[in-house]
């Protein structure tokens, strides 16, 4: 009895431990939020403000409307991916998609950001079908390329690899310090945020690949050196389901 009520004490103070962090997580999470919306919309608050009360020169109205549409567009993206966050456990959808119809769409997505940073995609499919919730898996591998086109070099290309595991992403950009390595699959943690914000970033990418790769059962693995790229492996956890 006297072993029992001791599992008992250390299975209760388990369970009181991890309710205490997934409220802390919670509130932080509540906090960040909070946080990064707070700026743009008091921005563009002030703006609409100076559009209705300052006389402005048609030059400076249009640069100010231009402002107000970049940051608008930043708050629907943020928005979107916040959304996506919090609701793809229950909205998941699973079936068995043909991977190299995937990475045609994956790559027409990209086209526009590749072509912005000057870097060049290279596909390369192993695997004909996994199942998956197709939209997830797209947007989690259009942000891991993203990611990568952003940390690269004009010039420089982007490899994504398909096979029966799930996919891995590999560039040669500027990659990621060992300290930031550890955080950067946190919601809103950006190790450079002046560098990540100028580039329009949120620290929202990797935390959706990391969560997106839960759903499906499996992983987000990352490897990363400053100055000799980054590979990203997204792994399935049904990856048995794969056709060859």
């Amino acid at each position: 009895q006297a072993d029992g009520e001791v599992v008992g004490a250390v299975l209760l103070t388990f369970d009181v431990t991890e309710q205490a962090y997934a409220e802390r997580n919670r509130r932080e999470f509540t906090a960040n939020v909070s946080h990064e919306l707070k700026t743009p919309l008091t921005s563009l608050l002030l703006n609409v403000n100076t559009l209705r009360t300052v006389y402005l020169t048609e030059e400076k109205r249009e640069a100010l409307l231009e402002s107000m549409d970049i940051q608008l567009h930043w708050l629907e993206t943020m928005v979107r991916k916040l959304l996506t966050l919090l609701s793809m456990k229950k909205n998941a959808r699973f079936s068995l998609v043909p991977v190299p119809d995937l990475l045609d769409q994956v790559q027409l997505l990209t086209k526009e950001i590749c072509q912005k940073y000057g870097v060049s995609l290279e596909i390369s499919c192993d695997t004909a079908a996994l199942s998956m919730d197709k939209d997830l898996i797209c947007s989690a591998l259009v942000n891991l390329i993203e990611n990568s086109a952003k940390a690269s070099k004009p010039g420089q290309r982007i490899l994504i690899t398909a096979e029966c595991s799930g996919f891995t992403v590999t560039d040669h950009g500027c990659g990621i310090s060992e300290k930031d390595l550890k955080r950067v699959t946190d919601p809103f943690y950006m190790g450079d945020p002046s560098r990540s914000k100028a580039k329009g970033g949120f620290g929202l990418g990797l935390a959706l690949v990391q969560e997106i790769a839960q759903v499906h059962g499996g992983t987000l693995e990352l490897e990363s050196a400053l100055g000799q790229g980054t590979t990203a492996r997204l792994i399935l956890g049904n990856h048995k389901e794969a056709l060859q």
